[in-house]
């Protein structure tokens, strides 16, 4: 009985020491499994962190991107804008250059038509002095005609009263030649006729010529 008694003891020694070790083997496993737990929980951690971090780099890199290309629109936009107001300064510019370019033409168109205007006035000026100098010229021959003419009619004058003259030798012939009838006649008649073509502008000579003429038709008539 003592022998089985100290068998059942190391029975249940031994069963209480397998209890004991199956309990530590749980309290290891389930250590273990707390251990590999925490592991994995830190991986998650580690891999949610990653791809937080990941995910975050995407984001800068989209917001890099997204910047980058509105400063490249901006930039492209600003190169338009550069280029149209390049594209408008050259335009108002071709457009300053013409209107000078205008403007000189028609200063001078300007100045030539002035300076025509000023060689017609010349011209004509030259013209006037010309007629002008052609109208004294001719008003000069006119009085030089006259100034004969009226040398000619105090000449026949003379003539015709030396003729008439009854003190002179022909003014005394009864019956002179019929050449100096007629040169009488002729003298009276060209005398009559200086007398009306002069008009009335000068009175007292016209009064002598008159009396000229009467006396010579006196003298022809009573030769006759």
């Amino acid at each position: 009985n003592e022998f089985e008694e100290k068998l059942k003891e190391i029975e249940i020694q031994t069963q209480k020491e397998a209890e004991e070790k199956r309990i530590q083997e749980l309290e290891q496993q389930k250590i273990e499994k707390q251990r590999q737990k925490e592991i994995e929980d830190e991986r998650q951690r580690n891999i949610e962190k990653k791809n937080r971090e990941k995910q975050k780099k995407e984001i800068e890199e989209q917001n890099k991107r997204f910047i980058n290309e509105q400063r490249l629109k901006q930039a492209q936009q600003k190169a338009t804008e550069r280029q149209a107001e390049e594209k408008r300064l050259k335009e108002i510019e071709e457009a300053l250059k013409q209107r000078e370019l205008e403007a000189e033409q028609i200063q001078k168109e300007f100045e030539e038509a002035e300076r025509k205007r000023f060689l017609a006035l010349k011209r004509l000026d030259e013209q006037r002095l010309r007629d002008l100098k052609e109208i004294e010229q001719i008003e000069n021959y006119r009085k030089a005609e006259e100034l004969k003419k009226q040398q000619e009619v105090i000449e026949a004058v003379e003539l015709l009263n030396k003729f008439l003259d009854p003190a002179s030798e022909t003014g005394s012939i009864l019956n002179p030649p019929t050449h100096i009838l007629e040169a009488i006649t002729d003298l009276s008649e060209f005398l009559e006729n200086e007398r009306k073509t002069r008009g009335v502008s000068n009175d007292s000579f016209n009064n002598i010529m008159d009396e000229i003429v009467i006396r010579a038709e006196q003298k022809v008539g009573r030769w006759n």
